[in-house]
């Protein structure tokens, strides 16, 4: 019996199957442009009260921008696979 290649078996989906008549269609307020404002009160955005709430505490203190740009720079070439 020949063997099945990779394309000739099938993966089961994890995906629900729907019929076309199932699918829902946009109501004409999707193409409705809103506000900035509109959308803020839409997706429950509350203005800071305090611009320190903004601030990161991610990189130590004992070490310099330039030591930050280093690391940066270090992390984009092995994402990009240049040593």
């Amino acid at each position: 019996m020949p063997r099945k290649s990779r394309l000739d078996l099938k993966m089961p989906s994890r995906r629900k199957e729907t019929a076309f008549s199932e699918t829902k269609v946009p109501t004409s307020d999707f193409w409705q442009t809103k506000t900035v404002e509109e959308l803020a009160v839409e997706q429950g955005v509350k203005p800071i009260e305090n611009p320190d709430e903004l601030l990161g505490d991610f990189w130590p203190e004992d070490e310099s921008i330039d030591d930050f740009l280093v690391w940066l720079r270090e992390i984009r070439r092995e994402q990009k696979g240049i040593n």
